[in-house]
């Protein structure tokens, strides 16, 4: 059965994975704001797909102590799981992202679409002075 849901939530994930990539494409002429709205709206139902077909669940403690305004979140990026959640947590979130990324056709496309910070890591020290 565990087998059977993680084929299952992979299959889904990926389907909506393409099918908000497909519709997000006429935000490529409107506002940054825009394209976050989809951008949110692939992190909510990725946290459902998660949830329901995965049968995943998560506690997220200390919500409260989320500042109003600008902060900075460190996430240790072990997997997809909080690309997706830190959209839905925070109200306008900018990634930081090592600029190879950005190479990748529509990713890369969407990637300086939404303003995140592409880093040259190579340049080590003086990655982000450029």
């Amino acid at each position: 059965m565990l087998v059977l849901r993680s084929v299952a939530f992979n299959l889904l994930f990926y389907l909506n994975l393409v099918l908000h990539v497909i519709a997000a494409i006429p935000t490529f002429v409107v506002p940054r704001r825009v394209f976050m709205v989809m951008a949110r709206s692939w992190g909510e139902t990725s946290s459902w797909l998660s949830r329901v077909v995965a049968g995943i669940t998560v506690e997220l403690r200390g919500l409260e102590r989320i500042p109003r305004g600008a902060a900075l979140v460190a996430a240790k990026h072990q997997s997809v799981w909080e690309t997706f959640t830190l959209l839905t947590l925070f109200a306008d979130p900018a990634y930081i992202f090592k600029r190879e990324l950005q190479w990748i056709p529509i990713f890369g496309w969407y990637a300086w679409k939404s303003s995140m910070i592409p880093v040259d890591r190579a340049a080590r020290g003086g990655a982000v002075a450029a």
